[in-house]
């Protein structure tokens, strides 16, 4: 499968996720249905940033590789924070006008328009630029002799198992407390004016900065 397709079409689908929570947030819906949506944006994000990482390599020179790649992080976090004080910029004055539930709505709207212009950008590659290349490997098998390979490097090389494994503990720290938040009906209106007005309108400038950053 042609990666930009695959970023393409993430974007589109997570567009679509994002409308459907918040049309549950404007009903103030909370628990197993919201928390199932909020889980395939979380899965969808994934797929999108395994796509772009590993295409990187494809569009920038290998001498320049660790520089994209923290370009990548470093721009990628300024993005975040740039999204996120317009979500909390828009939902402040929205909330003036509109209620709570709303107004977190509409912000969630502006994240899905953000991540389907993303879908957009990802037109400008060709099919096949990020890959893959005819020398990288389809079959499963191959994919598990990589994987079971790179374990054994990372044996060899505690700091960045150490790394991954911080990283690991991070990802999954902050989906169980969202999943925690989200049970308690109390606790909800918190998770919603962070995740959704702030979280998904800077994940959404993040993906537009990250394929942008390929395209160049």
């Amino acid at each position: 499968f042609s990666r930009q397709r695959i970023v393409q079409f993430s974007n589109y689908v997570r567009a679509a996720n994002l409308i459907i929570i918040a049309l549950l947030i404007r009903e103030s819906s909370t628990g197993i249905v919201l928390t199932f949506f909020v889980l395939i944006a979380f899965g969808i994000n994934r797929l999108i940033l395994a796509g772009l990482s590993a295409g990187l390599p494809l569009v920038v020179l290998k001498e320049k590789l660790v520089v994209a790649n923290a370009l990548a992080v470093t721009g990628g976090t300024i993005g975040v924070v740039i999204g996120g004080g317009l979500g909390i910029g828009i939902k402040k004055v929205l909330d003036h006008r509109i209620s709570g539930d709303q107004a977190d709505a509409l912000v969630i709207l502006f994240g899905c328009l953000g991540y389907a212009v993303s879908g957009l950008l990802a037109r400008r590659l060709r099919r096949f630029e990020i890959g893959p290349r005819d020398l990288e490997s389809t079959q499963i098998e191959a994919g598990w002799k990589e994987m079971i390979e790179g374990f054994h490097i990372l044996k060899s090389h505690k700091d960045s198992l150490r790394g991954i494994f911080a990283t690991a503990i991070q990802r999954g720290g902050l989906t169980s407390l969202t999943m925690m938040v989200l049970s308690n009906r109390d606790c909800c209106c918190c998770w919603v004016y962070w995740y959704h007005p702030t979280w998904n309108l800077a994940q959404s400038a993040h993906a537009q900065y990250n394929v942008l950053l390929h395209k160049k």
